[in-house]
């Protein structure tokens, strides 16, 4: 297999979860957001081969192009380049779990002209083109600090104008001291130090999930614990969204997602 391949960058998961920005969305139509999802049920550092894709659906190669198109025009599929451990240029398809605004399109993509979604990888040595002028993130010292610690553990699992949106929509400038003290208890996970920091999330969607926010001050809390508040973390989001789904449809909750919310909600006070 080709170190050049294009790959998939998401976040691990044994089970598909789908957002509910995703599914409210009305820019995109039903087919792009399944095909976000079949995407999504894909392994982070999977190949990404558009056969493979449409061979898990009847409607054939022109929907999905025509789908892809949508979710990238969009902002929830981040196509990119970046050189791999051997300076070679490998194609990225990152999927995106909240849409990426630097660039909002107001257009639906046209579904007749497919020329600019292609399944290949890049044979050209030019680099790919950074912002014009200033940007952002260089005059903000907390973000600076951040990045360039995240950096040190795996540079291929930053992209700047990505985070920098992360940063500015979470409004993230106050927390920038706590981040920086819980990333090395992240840091010293297994899971982060395998294979050379081959499955160390992606820094905006690090800073996105927030996992950050309930660890204590670097080193306190141990490898276990931090995969106990994540565990409790995913839950309580979780039965948070049935909850609110019983209460649309006037129907009672299930006593295991209120507890589940209990234990999130004094989690989050500790």
């Amino acid at each position: 297999m080709s170190d050049t391949s294009p790959r998939l960058r998401k976040r691990g998961s044994g089970f598909t979860q789908v957002p509910n920005q995703l599914i409210n969305d009305n820019r995109i139509s039903f087919r792009a957001k399944g095909i976000w999802a079949l995407i999504e049920s894909k392994p982070d550092n999977w190949v990404f081969r558009e056969s493979n894709l449409v061979g898990a659906s009847t409607e054939g190669r022109d929907a999905f192009r025509a789908a892809a198109k949508e979710l990238i025009a969009f902002g929830w599929l981040h196509r990119f380049q970046e050189r791999n451990s051997q300076g070679h240029f490998v194609t990225i398809y990152e999927l995106l779990y909240s849409p990426l605004t630097e660039k909002p399109s107001t257009v639906k993509p046209s579904t007749e002209s497919q020329a600019s979604y292609k399944d290949q990888d890049s044979k050209t040595d030019k680099s790919p083109q950074s912002p014009q002028g200033p940007c952002g993130w260089e005059s903000n010292s907390g973000f600076m600090k951040v990045m360039e610690a995240y950096s040190k553990l795996n540079p291929s699992r930053v992209s700047p104008a990505k985070a920098w949106v992360v940063w500015q929509q979470e409004k993230l400038d106050a927390s920038a001291e706590q981040i920086l003290l819980a990333l090395p208890t992240f840091a010293a996970l297994d899971q982060w130090k395998r294979d050379g920091g081959r499955y160390i999330p992606n820094f905006a969607k690090w800073l996105a999930d927030g996992a950050w926010r309930t660890t204590k001050v670097s080193l306190q809390v141990s490898a276990e614990e931090l995969e106990e508040r994540r565990r409790i973390t995913s839950a309580g989001l979780s039965a948070l969204s049935r909850i609110k789904s019983c209460e649309a449809f006037g129907t009672e909750p299930e006593a295991e997602d209120l507890a589940a919310l209990r234990k999130y909600q004094a989690l989050q006070v500790q």
